[in-house]
């Protein structure tokens, strides 16, 4: 603009002179002929991702992810939230490998998941990992207690007031059943019997109330017997109780190096 004297004019104003080239922008910032060369997106910008084998994004477990535009434009971040194929596990629910079907080849696994032989005074938990063992009414008495024929200490009944019970979790996983294996030993009949309820708590309820299913009871006398492969199913439950039911008898019955494998599952 002119000045009052119409002697000189003042600064330009309104021009736009070339700038850097901004990928924030669709016009030709610095003014070369071409738009947003270099640049590869809008920054800040997300887009959806995906690194696994083609057909497997969607299926099972796998999914998409996102990845975000940097702040310069010239590229794209790391892929983040994305789920890719994994090897089968017999542990979860899920399609793991991304192939349209769930826990196959876990029908035949096993898995030997807890021992106790109760010699420190305790019936330990399995608190760590998908599977979970707990007790309910645990007595262990003084070694001085043990049978002759077994050795450190044991688990017992005692008369009706006592019923061991083992609560066993599975969670997810395909477990089918669990089998129960351990040593026992009575004096005179005892009237115990292993029976169990089938239940999805994921703590342990004790007493666990409610009808229990007997599987089997003990017969010998005044003998260390060993009782194998006691199985007891989950059926459509997450989890089951298995308690040492005793019935109208008034005799101890002693439990040793008790053992539980999960059938239908791996570890």
């Amino acid at each position: 603009m002119c000045d009052v004297l119409g002697t000189s004019l003042g600064p330009c104003m309104g021009q736009v002179t070339p700038a850097a080239e901004s990928c924030a922008t669709t016009g030709d910032d610095d003014c070369d002929g071409q738009t947003n060369e270099g640049c590869v997106c809008v920054p800040g910008t997300t887009q959806s991702c995906y690194s696994g084998p083609a057909g497997t994004a969607g299926v099972g477990a796998c999914k998409a992810g996102t990845r975000s535009c940097n702040a310069q434009g010239t590229g794209y971040g790391a892929c983040t939230g994305e789920v890719q194929p994994q090897p089968e596990s017999c542990m979860t629910a899920a399609d793991d490998d991304c192939d349209g079907q769930t826990n196959e080849g876990c029908a035949g696994q096993t898995c030997a998941v807890y021992q106790e032989n109760f010699d420190d005074g305790t019936a330990s938990p399995l608190s760590a990992g998908v599977y979970k063992v707990e007790w309910c009414d645990d007595y262990i008495p003084l070694a001085s207690n043990t049978p002759l024929c077994m050795t450190g200490r044991t688990l017992r009944t005692n008369e009706s007031t006592i019923d061991p019970t083992i609560w066993v979790y599975k969670g997810d996983a395909s477990c089918t059943s669990v089998r129960l294996n351990y040593t026992y030993y009575q004096f005179a009949l005892a009237n115990v019997n292993v029976s169990y309820q089938q239940s999805n708590d994921t703590i342990e309820s004790c007493e666990k109330s409610g009808s229990f299913t007997s599987v089997t009871g003990h017969n010998a006398l005044q003998a260390c017997t060993v009782q194998t492969q006691i199985t007891i199913p989950f059926g459509s439950s997450k989890g089951v109780y298995i308690r040492f039911d005793h019935g109208t008898g008034q005799n101890a019955l002693w439990i040793d190096n008790l053992s539980l494998e999960l059938v239908g599952c791996g570890c």
